[in-house]
């Protein structure tokens, strides 16, 4: 996949970590990741209306580097998941979340109480074709493919200001949520977590990763199998009748520790493993796989460590109740 003329590509067996973000631990609280704007809506009421449940993945990767006007890119995608192992991970997590609210001592409103609303009716929701998950291409300092999921219980719906969201979100759902909490009296909570599976550093700024390419030079690239709940794509958008709308949202890497499969694969190797990124139109054609490299996960393994992910936030986002209690 890289040019074997300007790059040398490497596994080595060990890998030695100089630096990586902050990893949750029972030592942390939600002050050490989430920041939260408007927090008085969460003491507003008693009763938590949980309008959707959005489960975002990173499924590819992308960084590249540039020294003396010769750039140097790798691009990796997420492999060895298949859409209904994506789907299982977000029924479990929604349920998971359901129980974290009770456990706070405030009463979750019933689907059957939420979907009965005039205001639930008005919710413009997301309708995909049954063989495909719902896809966005999200692009900041480097290249990444989120894949959003919703439980099977609630269709997917997105407000204007999620980070993640259809490119056609309208601005009627914000109006929908806001009539919901105020026929039901309650807050409404819209999670959506997002989890990442690679640390890619480049130029000069490598952290030893288990797959590495080096230019002549000197620029560098590195990846390192990690997931971590990422921040600016995780958030928990709320509204009461009282406030209006808030949010509390991630702003620091919260590592997940663990091994969900490390294997990296390339070429025909790759497209052999590559589920998920049917969903997308850039991978549909099945060209070029030459060029194309992934991170071969355990499916297992990444399931269990997903799910033990939105726990963790969502026991931050459980203290982030307890301080607001009503």
């Amino acid at each position: 996949m890289f040019d074997k003329r300007g790059i040398f590509l490497y596994v080595i067996a060990a890998i030695l970590i100089l630096s990586r973000p902050a990893s949750a631990g029972d030592e942390k609280t939600w002050k050490d990741f989430f920041d939260t704007k408007k927090p008085g809506t969460l003491d507003d009421e008693k009763r938590i209306i949980v309008a959707g449940y959005h489960c975002g993945f990173t499924i590819q990767q992308g960084v590249s580097a540039s020294v003396g006007g010769k750039k140097i890119a790798m691009n990796l995608m997420l492999g060895g998941i298949k859409k209904e192992d994506l789907q299982e991970i977000a029924d479990n997590a929604y349920v998971a979340f359901l129980e974290q609210i009770k456990a706070s001592g405030r009463e979750v409103v019933s689907l059957e109480e939420l979907k009965a609303t005039k205001g639930y009716a008005k919710l413009d929701t997301t309708v995909l074709a049954p063989d495909k998950v719902f896809s966005v291409q999200y692009t900041v300092s480097q290249s990444r493919t989120y894949v959003v999921v919703s439980p099977k219980a609630i269709p997917l719906s997105f407000a204007v200001t999620e980070p993640l969201k259809d490119a056609t979100s309208p601005v009627g759902n914000f109006k929908a949520i806001a009539a919901i909490a105020d026929e039901l009296k309650a807050v409404v909570v819209v999670p959506l977590v997002t989890i990442d599976f690679l640390n890619l550093e480049s130029s000069g700024h490598s952290a030893g990763g288990a797959y590495s390419g080096t230019e002549y030079t000197g620029a560098k690239i590195s990846a390192e199998p990690m997931m971590y709940i990422g921040p600016a794509t995780t958030q928990y958008l709320f509204y009461s009748p009282g406030y209006g709308f808030g949010s509390a949202y991630v702003e620091k890497n919260i590592v997940i520790e663990g091994d969900f499969g490390n294997k990296f694969a390339e070429g025909d190797d790759a497209m052999n493993h590559f589920d998920i990124g049917s969903a997308l139109i850039s991978f549909d054609t099945g060209k070029n796989w030459a060029d194309k490299m992934l991170l071969l996960a355990d499916p297992p393994k990444y399931k269990q460590l997903v799910l033990q992910a939105h726990v963790q936030a969502g026991k931050y986002f459980g203290q982030i109740l307890d301080k607001y209690k009503p």
